[in-house]
């Protein structure tokens, strides 16, 4: 049975969270929720930098790190399905795939962590105050977990993000 068409309003930009624990909503502030626990990931992975594509066995690792090469390619295909016609279901088309790799299309989507550097670039001192008050504690992408090898890329991951901001504050 197919699901019902959720009403999330206009579609322009999807605004996701992956500063702290990683959630999804659209321009209306309004909550999306994904039903796969792997959708989320995937999704939160390629957030990290929307305008890079992560190779399709890369993915497949992090995410399904205990099975074989070809099961955990043939989940990944699955997972991007499934996740592809939930967003369909809304309206977007959100994923640039080829046999090898996998994007965001980024101009449709907007991350805490992009608005953070923006902050950060353009010298407002006072609004990246509030925005890294907001973040206290908080860890890039905190709730995810799917074992040691996704553990391992992440902590290299957060140290990027790091210095992604380092640099900026050091330009400024």
């Amino acid at each position: 049975m197919p699901r019902r068409r959720e009403n999330y309003g206009n579609w322009n930009v999807l605004n996701v969270s992956i500063l702290g624990n990683f959630s999804l909503r659209n321009l209306s502030g309004k909550k999306i929720e994904l039903r796969n626990r792997r959708g989320k990931a995937l999704l939160a992975l390629l957030a990290i930098d929307p305008e890079h594509q992560l190779s399709r066995e890369h993915v497949s690792q992090l995410l399904w790190s205990g099975r074989f090469k070809k099961q955990a390619r043939a989940s990944l295909r699955q997972c991007l399905h499934d996740l592809s016609r939930e967003f369909e279901l809304l309206g977007v088309s959100l994923f640039e795939t080829s046999n090898t790799h996998i994007a965001l299309k980024n101009d449709l989507i907007s991350t805490d962590l992009q608005q953070l550097e923006k902050i950060l670039a353009e010298g407002s001192i006072d609004k990246a105050i509030i925005e890294l008050d907001k973040l206290k504690g908080q860890r890039l992408l905190q709730d995810l977990k799917f074992g040691d090898t996704f553990e391992a890329w992440l902590r290299a991951q957060r140290l990027q993000v790091e210095s992604r901001l380092r640099v900026i504050v050091d330009r400024r």
